[in-house]
């Protein structure tokens, strides 16, 4: 369902990391994190 990089987010996500801290971590954009973070709601059915 969640490919392995949206994984890698959530992961961080939970260990309570800023969107910052999960970009500096994976070597990615801000912009991007959100960009993951917002599939990752839709697919989970999360609401915004």
């Amino acid at each position: 369902m969640l490919s392995k990089r949206e994984e890698q987010v959530v992961r961080c996500l939970v260990e309570g990391r800023t969107n910052n801290a999960i970009a500096r971590e994976l070597k990615i954009s801000e912009n991007t994190v959100k960009n993951y973070l917002y599939r990752i709601f839709n697919k989970l059915g999360v609401s915004q």
